[in-house]
């Protein structure tokens, strides 16, 4: 565990490793506040601003549709009203694509989950002139039996952290150009403390020697 911690840290030199930080102690950041994460992931998508990396953070393999994609400015949209109910974030890029990602942050009712994201699979924004594609995404920590509908990816939270590491190692490698751009340093360490965020509070990872803790914080840094 403290092999894998310390390559990490060099990994994200000036920074650190987000584990090696306590991020349990903050209310704000508790898995009941599911509007905090979905904001700050919103926000981290607008940072990010570049229709391609956010498509690849979301696990979009298509290479024709990134390509399509490329030219358009994505506009992220934090719990956009539609008639039943708001999905926690709508991504617009242009007419091309729309993106729905919906969020959980603790364990949910299948039943309930299910129904809401039947209705919204149903909605169009304009149904004479709807977008050419449509991507529909759950985030959760475990799914465990539950059917997720057929219009809706599953979305691990896991598989969500490790892709945003992989962000903000880019932003501090930009950061170290010649001139330095502070802002993707600032970038880069946000990023990484909504990873710790998620990580400690939602995965039940950490950096701290707990033993029924290590095995899992190691296999998770180790994949990292």
């Amino acid at each position: 565990m403290a092999e894998a911690l310390a390559s990490s840290n060099r990994t994200f030199d000036p920074l650190a490793d987000p584990l090696a930080t306590e991020f349990g102690a903050h209310r704000w950041l508790s898995s009941e506040r599911e509007e905090a994460y979905s904001d700050w992931f919103g926000w981290i998508l607008e940072q990010i601003g570049d229709s391609g990396r956010i498509l690849r953070l979301l696990g979009v393999r298509d290479g024709k549709l990134l390509q399509a994609c490329a030219s358009e400015k994505p506009l992220i949209n934090r719990e956009f009203k539609i008639p039943d109910g708001r999905p926690d974030l709508v991504v617009e890029f242009g007419k091309r694509l729309l993106v729905i990602v919906e969020i959980k942050t603790k364990s949910f009712g299948r039943v309930a989950v299910r129904d809401q994201l039947t209705r919204y699979a149903r909605w169009v924004p304009d149904p004479r002139n709807p977008p050419q594609q449509t991507l529909r995404y759950f985030a959760a920590v475990e799914f465990g039996e539950f059917d997720c509908p057929s219009m809706f990816e599953p979305l691990p939270w896991r598989e969500l952290t490790l892709r945003m590491r992989e962000q903000a190692r880019e932003w501090i490698r930009a950061s170290k150009n010649q001139p330095p751009d502070r802002n993707d340093l600032i970038r880069a360490a946000m990023t990484l403390a909504f990873c710790g965020a998620v990580e400690q509070n939602l995965l039940g990872l950490s950096g701290k020697p707990v033993l029924f803790r290590t095995r899992s914080s190691a296999e998770y840094l180790e994949e990292w």
